[in-house]
């Protein structure tokens, strides 16, 4: 009998602190708005903890370049931000043939400043 009323209040105990951990917890939503690539749902992330950085989302024929906290894609988040308010997000995107030309032109450039370096030194 007495090791019923131990363990019934050891069990109450353990209700009360879980229970008071509980209260107050505050979620925050970050909503992602991936300019018509592949959607990404909404995550909850509680207050105080970083933000989940989701998978990036897919557009064919562009490469994702990240998410940003404004319409004209000019801050770019940092996932390594706690948690504070409700986010939206815009994904930003480049076509693949722009990234391969200034690719391109960057790899003619390097190979140009090679090319004057070993005439130099010959």
């Amino acid at each position: 009998m007495l090791m019923k009323k131990v363990y019934g209040f050891i069990m109450l105990i353990i209700l009360v602190i879980t229970l008071t951990g509980c209260i107050g917890e505050t979620d925050y939503t970050v909503y992602f708005n991936t300019n018509g690539g592949s959607e990404i749902f909404e995550r909850q992330t509680l207050e105080g903890e970083y933000y989940k950085e989701p998978l990036d989302p897919i557009k064919e024929g562009y490469i994702f370049e990240g998410w940003y906290t404004d319409p004209e894609l000019s801050d770019l988040f940092d996932f390594n931000t706690k948690a504070y308010a409700d986010v939206q997000l815009y994904a930003k995107w480049t076509e693949i043939d722009e990234k391969i030309d200034s690719e391109l032109n960057d790899l003619k450039s390097n190979q140009f400043q090679l090319y004057e370096y070993k005439n130099l030194n010959s």
